[in-house]
């Protein structure tokens, strides 16, 4: 029998002997796994220095927390990691699908990623480059938690699901580091999937494909470029983008959010530096 039943628990751990790994994940199957497994390995919480063991629990019949990180002694607790931003009831399906998509996408590129990541209270955040990745299905205070993430040194992209519409959200989508996502079918781009919904049909996962919009910008092709650049002479377009192209190009630092009004538009736009630097140029010509 497994100890400890107080209420104390935690959604992240760490391996005890490998102390600058990142840390596991109660929603990720992999993290899962490995947690689970016999002879089970020994855990402790993930905040650097805290060596207060942890270990894993699961009850699937709790539908708020199913999986879970409890304190092995009753006698030894901690306050870092704790489980907390998911309200009165659990986070939703599409969420959590699309935290473990954005984390599998980041390190498909190389890097190292913690969701629900505490210190930033990040949704996503990409270590090697202070990045907060935040996923909204709905209105909330962007600048307020904008602000927050940026007091801490971090930079924030929001992926605001396609349909919130408020003028809460178009204020942050055109005004904030943000753009719109929606998921489609890799085999067929104008087909909307809900993976979230069948998450035991390995084939549709593998068929979802993360699409971003809104606020990418792509240079003009050059037949259709102005001679010189003058308020209001058109520049840049906005366009679709492979969700997984975009994310590379930004955690690069090649293509970055730049603020209403300064590539000649009324919105905010994330362009690649170098269509950026052309941009610019042509306007010191004219």
């Amino acid at each position: 029998m497994e100890p400890c039943q107080h209420h104390q628990l935690k959604r992240h751990a760490q391996q005890r002997h490998q102390p600058r790994s990142t840390p596991l994940w109660v929603d990720d199957p992999d993290d899962w796994a490995l947690v689970r497994q016999l002879p089970r390995p020994p855990l402790v919480c993930p905040e650097p220095g805290c060596q207060v063991e942890l270990i894993s629990y699961e009850n699937l019949n709790n539908k708020y927390n199913p999986r879970i990180f409890k304190f092995k002694s009753i006698n030894r607790s901690c306050d870092h990691w704790p489980a907390g931003g998911r309200g009165g009831g659990p986070e939703s399906a599409q969420h959590q699908w699309m935290k473990l998509r954005l984390r599998r996408i980041v390190e498909r590129l190389g890097y190292t990623a913690t969701p629900e990541h505490a210190p930033t209270h990040a949704d996503l955040f990409v270590h090697e480059v202070s990045y907060c990745l935040e996923v909204q299905l709905k209105p909330t205070q962007f600048r307020q938690r904008t602000a927050a993430r940026e007091a801490k040194g971090a930079k924030v992209c929001w992926l605001i699901r396609e349909g919130v519409d408020s003028e809460k959200a178009r204020k942050a989508l055109f005004g904030l580091p943000a753009v719109r996502f929606r998921v489609v079918d890799k085999d067929d781009s104008g087909r909307l999937l809900a993976p979230w919904d069948h998450p035991t049909e390995r084939d549709l996962a593998r068929r979802a494909r993360l699409e971003v919009f809104a606020t990418v910008a792509h240079a003009l092709p050059v037949e259709r470029r102005p001679d010189a650049v003058t308020p209001g002479a058109p520049w840049f377009r906005t366009g679709t983008m492979d969700g997984l192209q975009f994310l590379d190009e930004v955690l690069l630092g090649r293509r970055r959010w730049y603020r209403p009004g300064m590539l000649g538009l009324k919105r905010g736009l994330w362009a690649l530096k170098s269509d950026v630097a052309e941009y610019y140029a042509n306007r010191d010509l004219g």
